[in-house]
């Protein structure tokens, strides 16, 4: 019985695996079947095509011996191919990709995590991350318009109050970006880590920037009613009597996500590092 251990691995758990074996050790690899001798020995094996290859340790002494395959090929245009006979007897590690579905491949990847987060950050800061909302009073079968407390607040203020940080919360998202693209790329878990904690400073910063821009929105004004306040909330105009309602859009829940997508591709990471 051949000393076989079957590895079912992805692209990068292979280049992995390989520059881990070949800091400890002389190793060589060949494919399962080549048209010549000489092609069946690779450097690195390519997914798809190399699916299936050998690794020798060439501490173990051992002296492949080759023949060609016959007419009654499995597959036919195989016929006439090199491969090694006598792996059966090798000190081999033989390396079996084709039964990982890609679906698992994708969803197993630091790149793909990463790459999605990316994706989402870019695409919430073209989407409100906050804003006011005002709609007409409607009435239902048995009840009549809603009676919240009544409210005023200032566009023009909150506007201003706003912009004086466009600058500073653009510049963190932008900053989560490459760090998130960096760490997925080039698979490091310390630039990940600086992400998540840069997609953490961010949420923070625009809530902060937010409630500060609300406790601010009506100095120096004297109201008989409230101002706007709190982060989420709904109330009546004085004026004309519509609903309004205010808080987080879907800009900021997109770069929340972002933030979870960050999380999956450092647990990934850091599976793979252990």
């Amino acid at each position: 019985m051949g000393r076989h251990v079957g590895i079912i691995a992805t692209q990068e758990d292979l280049g992995e695996l390989l520059s881990f074996l070949r800091g400890a050790t002389e190793i060589a690899i060949f494919r399962g079947f080549a048209q010549s001798i000489e092609e069946l020995w690779i450097h690195r094996p390519r997914l798809p095509s190399d699916w299936m290859f050998y690794i020798w340790n060439k501490q173990f002494a051992w002296n492949p011996e080759y023949r060609r395959v016959g007419e009654k090929a499995y597959h036919p245009e195989m016929m006439e191919w090199y491969y090694v006979s006598n792996t059966n007897d090798a000190p081999i590690i033989e390396i079996d990709c084709g039964s990982v579905p890609k679906a698992f491949a994708l969803l197993n990847s630091v790149g793909f995590w990463g790459g999605l987060s990316v994706l989402v950050s870019l695409i919430s800061l073209a989407l409100p991350w906050w804003g006011i909302d005002t709609n007409s009073v409607s009435w239902g079968v048995f009840s009549g318009p809603p009676q919240p407390t009544q409210v005023f607040f200032f566009t023009d203020r909150l506007n201003t109050l706003f912009s004086a940080n466009y600058s500073f919360i653009g510049s963190l998202v932008v900053l989560t970006v490459v760090l998130t693209g960096l760490g997925s790329f080039l698979k490091r878990q310390p630039l990940l880590l600086a992400a998540l904690l840069s997609s953490v400073v961010t949420d923070l910063s625009f809530i902060a920037d937010v409630g500060n821009a609300l406790s601010y929105e009506c100095a120096g004004s004297n109201l008989s009613a409230s101002c706007i306040s709190g982060l989420v909330g709904s109330a009546t105009i004085p004026s004309s009597g519509s609903i309004v309602t205010w808080g987080f859009k879907a800009g900021f829940y997109g770069f929340l996500a972002s933030g979870i997508l960050i999380l999956a591709a450092l647990a990934i990471q850091r599976n793979r590092a252990q």
